[in-house]
């Protein structure tokens, strides 16, 4: 088995955090839920045709007072490799990698590219 991870961390300068604004994927708080999101962790699996997994975790994390944000960690992994050279091996961590970037670009919205320019 082999695989690429990534985990950024995403800060945002406010007591609480809108999700939508900064991920299209997640949590989605109810229309009337009263108070400010102060804490989560969600986790959630996808394997791709040729059986690469995908695993994304995201949870909120508060950096200082006045600053809150989360963690996006994406894993993507492959198996069965056993039998491969070691090119070919290579070859799929590129794969991999490739296929990580375009996960956090599809996970990201304009916003949070804005916070990564800051």
């Amino acid at each position: 088995r082999i695989g690429v991870r990534y985990i950024n961390k995403v800060l945002i300068r406010s007591d609480s955090i809108d999700l939508g604004r900064y991920l299209h994927f997640g949590l989605a708080v109810p229309h009337g839920m009263e108070g400010d999101l102060q804490g989560f962790h969600d986790r959630a699996e996808f394997v791709h045709r040729d059986g690469v997994k995908v695993v994304l975790n995201h949870q909120n994390i508060q950096d200082a007072p006045g600053k809150s944000g989360f963690l996006l960690d994406i894993d993507v992994m492959a198996e069965n490799l056993s039998a491969d050279t070691t090119s070919a091996v290579m070859e799929r961590v590129d794969d991999l990698h490739a296929r990580e970037g375009k996960v956090f670009e599809t996970l990201i919205t304009d916003e949070s590219r804005r916070l990564f320019d800051e």
